[in-house]
């Protein structure tokens, strides 16, 4: 059986659809967006199912004025 690396492959930045959090069903063609955990200053995180890794996890995003 091969483990997955739990390395990143790379950052992408995308432009997301409309959604009701700001982002698709299906980010990145890989997490399943799940409920908002949290909203704050600097983004926000998502519970989210990561399809390469087959587990729930945590995804944070970052407003986009702050990633300029």
């Amino acid at each position: 059986m091969e483990v997955p690396s739990l390395q990143p492959d790379k950052t992408e930045t995308i432009e997301a659809v409309a959604h009701p959090h700001g982002l698709p069903p299906l980010f990145a063609g890989r997490y399943e967006v799940g409920n908002l955990i949290a909203d704050g200053g600097m983004g926000s995180v998502f519970r989210v199912f990561d399809r390469q890794l087959h587990q729930k996890i945590a995804l944070k995003t970052i407003k986009a004025e702050l990633g300029a």
